[in-house]
């Protein structure tokens, strides 16, 4: 059936009403662009199949969201599991005193370009998990990192002036996590699987499923037995040097629950972080050039059950508005200054984008049958 939505704000409830289309309100398209629709990088085909929904994101006035379209017409938005954090979660003491210490421009620069070397390394890590090849060479990663650059539209300038300032080597990054890999004998199942609760309660991407090998002890001294066991895990990412925070470990109880939802038949044994390390060549057979910890702390996933109740106490935290903005067009004294506004509506947007291409595939489905 053709339909819209209109917005519910039912505390804890992520769900939205099917409603007529003739009475959702006129809005001026946007670019599709501005609801991105994400997909998994990787799916084992031997244990993955198809979702049952399309997810979009859209970063709604600060806060990120995800929109799940169901095959049956249903619409669900859920706010991203970084956002409940920021909304929900105390900010870090640390942070607090970074922002003290140095002004608001370089913070924001800062954190602009650790973003989007934080985006290119999980590029890297993608392609190094499908087996890609690389090459452990700076002239190499600069040329392929500028490439990347260019195609997402980030400052290159900014980018390499950041990794001078922090001191960052790819080289070495690519190394510590080409290292990780063969460690643990890493086989991902999923590699950035975009995912929502099914109740709307929340959605995010998870960095990687994988089936990893860990050595077991069983004994002491000479007469320890070790064996090896294959566990699936899931792994969260950090591309920073620093080693980690408590708010990592959340973030993987609010992943976790989700993924087992939708795998009941494949769930993750084990929640860990990875993260970057600084070290000096050569790398001595003691040196691990990676960080990687285990996220097992029960006072995480009570956290982030508290964190989520609260996100949905508030009906304005799931609200995705229209915004109104310059139409961006010709004016002289002479316009009437009350047209030279538009309403942007990407969820409307959105509504219109999915209808018409169920009417498509109606269209097509019936042609099918009638030839």
């Amino acid at each position: 059936m053709d339909s819209a939505i209109e917005r519910t704000q039912q505390p804890g409830i992520g769900r939205i009403v099917p409603v007529p289309i003739a009475e959702h309100p006129q809005s001026i398209p946007v670019s599709i662009d501005e609801l991105e629709q994400v997909r998994a990088n990787f799916l084992d085909p031997e244990y993955m199949v198809d979702q049952t929904y399309r997810l979009y994101r859209l970063d709604n006035r600060g806060k990120r969201m995800y929109v799940a379209v169901y095959e049956d017409g249903r619409f669900i938005i859920a706010p991203s599991v970084t956002t409940v954090e920021s909304t929900c979660g105390p900010a870090s003491p640390h942070l607090i005193q970074w922002f003290k210490d140095h002004t608001a421009e370089y913070c924001a620069w800062y954190a602009e370009c650790s973003k989007n070397y934080g985006t290119y390394f999980h590029v890297l890590t993608a392609r190094i998990l499908r087996h890609e090849p690389l090459y452990l060479d700076h002239s190499w990663l600069d040329a392929d990192m500028g490439a990347f650059y260019q195609q997402e539209g980030y400052d290159l300038v900014e980018g390499r002036r950041w990794i001078d300032h922090a001191e960052r080597d790819l080289c070495k990054d690519v190394y510590g996590f080409l290292t990780w890999v063969k460690d643990y004998e890493i086989s991902p199942v999923a590699i950035e699987y975009p995912i929502m609760d099914p109740d709307g309660m929340a959605a995010g991407t998870i960095d990687l499923v994988a089936w990893a090998t860990f050595e077991e002890k069983d004994g002491r001294g000479k007469t320890a037995v070790i064996t090896k066991k294959r566990k699936l895990i899931m792994v969260d990412y950090k591309s920073r040097l620093t080693g980690f925070y408590d708010t990592d470990g959340i973030q993987l109880q609010g992943y976790k629950p989700m993924w087992d939802k939708e795998h009941p038949e494949l769930p993750v044994e084990e929640t860990w972080s990875f993260c970057c390390k600084a070290y000096r060549l050569p790398v001595g057979s003691t040196v691990t050039p990676y960080q990687f910890k285990k996220q097992d702390n029960p006072v995480h996933a009570a956290l982030w059950g508290l964190w989520l109740q609260a996100f949905h106490v508030d009906p304005a935290n799931m609200t995705i508005s229209p915004r109104t903005e310059f139409f961006g067009g010709e004016v002289t004294v002479d316009t009437d200054l009350s047209t030279v506004f538009v309403e942007v509506d990407p969820l409307g947007q959105l509504i219109e984008h999915e209808t018409a291409m169920n009417q498509t595939a109606k269209s097509d489905k019936e042609g099918l049958f009638s030839a």
